[in-house]
């Protein structure tokens, strides 16, 4: 995806490597979904006569990235797929009571409970500022009741 970043440069980015750990020493106990989100398949329309698709377009077995795209080929659709194929994260919401202002939307940063560890792609990011930051962060998905 790409957006302005806070400098007014124009950036792509895709969700890489965890930049921290979070922990419930530093935020609210987290709402994660049950099961993991993954994209299987991506479908793109390039015109009213063509749509090309990769993966598994069956939105049952998972999530299916649709799009729009008028300069779309085979190749890109193929070389997209290999980069974002297969990517899963947990549906997540959590408050982070020391908000971190280097997160930027497209950050992983990892939740560990002591037992398990759940890495969640920053997909909205809200921050508070009253004496001290925080922030809300979420990662979007299916909820509980459209995963079952």
């Amino acid at each position: 995806f790409g957006y302005v970043d806070r400098y007014g440069k124009y950036v792509r980015k895709w969700y890489g490597k965890s930049v921290k750990t979070l922990d419930n020493n530093t935020i609210d106990l987290p709402t994660l979904s049950e099961r993991q989100n993954a994209i299987v398949g991506i479908i793109c329309k390039v015109s009213d006569d063509v749509t090309l698709s990769l993966g598994v377009t069956d939105t049952t077995r998972g999530r299916v990235l649709e799009f729009e795209n008028p300069y779309m080929t085979e190749s890109l659709l193929q070389s997209l797929w290999r980069r974002i194929g297969g990517f899963s994260w947990y549906t997540t919401e959590l408050y982070h009571r020391l908000g971190d202002p280097r997160f930027d939307i497209g950050d992983v940063v990892t939740y560990t409970n002591g037992a398990d560890s759940y890495d969640i792609p920053i997909t909205n990011l809200g921050f508070t500022f009253d004496g001290g930051l925080s922030a809300d962060i979420s990662a979007v998905g299916l909820s509980v009741e459209e995963q079952l």
